[in-house]
């Protein structure tokens, strides 16, 4: 089990590949929504032959606008992507996002803050809307909001199996079996192809190849004991 502070700020992981755009979108909401501007860390995975985005973060982060810290590594899959992440933060607040969603609330910051200060044992799944209505439940995390503690228990960030999708599914059906999962009315707005907010690009073809070669599906079903397995242990853990 990792030792730590609890440092109530929020660690935002990006998987991101060849959207340099998108990450200017996204880090533009970020700075015109949060009411303090320290209380966020944007920790981006930059594929190593993703030169476009990895000269734009070096960029922005010579400028010293946003807080930014960033890895540049091989090409991965999204879901292991964000554990590559996780050494490099010290927050106890885990965002798992994405470069396609934008921040429409103001003040989502504080607001999330205070909502994990609630949960006293530090263990919880937290969400905002993405305001997406045709693909999920409404009580669906598609950006699911962890906490180091949840992350201590459990082992993980995200489960190390998927290229695209299930990885929501996956942390949201840990955290429906043990009762901690919490909505908050904040807005991460999901700018996705699937509901006509965005062009399908490559980087979205190349994980619906994988997603089918992989079998994403029935992967997830061979691995599904682990999430009860997990879910266990946060019921073990709160129950103490």
């Amino acid at each position: 089990m990792e030792e730590y502070v609890r440092e109530y700020r929020i660690a935002l992981l990006v998987p991101t590949r060849k959207r340099p755009e998108s990450v200017k979108r996204l880090l533009k909401s970020i700075e015109d929504t949060v009411n303090d501007k320290t209380s966020v860390t944007v920790y981006f995975y930059l594929d190593d032959d993703d030169f476009d985005t990895i000269r734009l973060i070096k960029s922005i982060k010579k400028r010293k606008t946003y807080d930014i810290k960033y890895m540049i590594g091989p090409r991965i899959i999204m879901s292991e992507m964000v554990n590559q992440l996780y050494p490099l933060t010290s927050e106890f607040i885990l965002f798992f996002g994405a470069d396609d969603i934008v921040f429409r609330t103001q003040g989502w910051d504080s607001i999330l803050i205070e909502a994990v200060k609630e949960v006293s044992d530090g263990v919880g799944l937290f969400y905002g809307n993405d305001l997406v209505t045709t693909q999920h439940a409404p009580d669906f995390a598609t950006h699911p909001i962890l906490t180091r503690e949840w992350v201590n228990v459990v082992g993980y960030v995200s489960p190390p199996y998927f290229a695209c999708d299930y990885a929501d599914t996956w942390l949201n059906d840990i955290a429906d079996r043990c009762g901690r999962k919490f909505a908050l009315p904040f807005i991460n707005e999901h700018l996705h192809h699937t509901v006509g907010k965005a062009s399908y690009d490559s980087t979205y073809a190349e994980n619906r190849q994988k997603f089918v070669i992989d079998n994403v599906p029935l992967l997830y079903q061979k691995h599904s004991h682990e999430i009860e397995e997990a879910a266990q242990r946060i019921k073990e853990f709160i129950s103490k």
